[in-house]
């Protein structure tokens, strides 16, 4: 099964931990996304709920990533309800939500 620091996986198996995030409570947290199709290369997009692009994630088809909780110019996001979207290769793209909480 999976460990007890992840939550359920999303119906196309990945998983995304830890999920509310907090980094106050744990400095330098990241959010992990395990689980990604292998089935090609591709990007993670991190959006803010208004749907303003936060950060592009070079995905390199390994199953895996690290988002460090910044943003593009290199600042830690804000607290607050962003959204991810996984796209490799033709798969279709997958979706969810990460909460970052202080």
């Amino acid at each position: 099964g999976l460990a007890p620091c992840c939550g359920p996986p999303d119906k196309t198996g990945v998983v995304v931990w830890p999920n509310p995030v907090n980094p106050t409570k744990i400095p330098g947290a990241k959010v992990n996304f395990v689980n990604i199709s292998k089935s090609g290369t591709g990007k993670v997009q991190i959006f803010t709920i208004n749907n303003n692009l936060v950060k592009t994630l070079p995905y390199n088809g390994s199953g895996a990533l690290v988002w460090d909780l910044d943003e593009e110019g290199g600042d830690t996001v804000a607290r607050g309800i962003y959204y991810y979207i996984i796209t490799v290769g033709s798969d279709k793209p997958v979706s969810g939500k990460i909460a970052v909480i202080r």
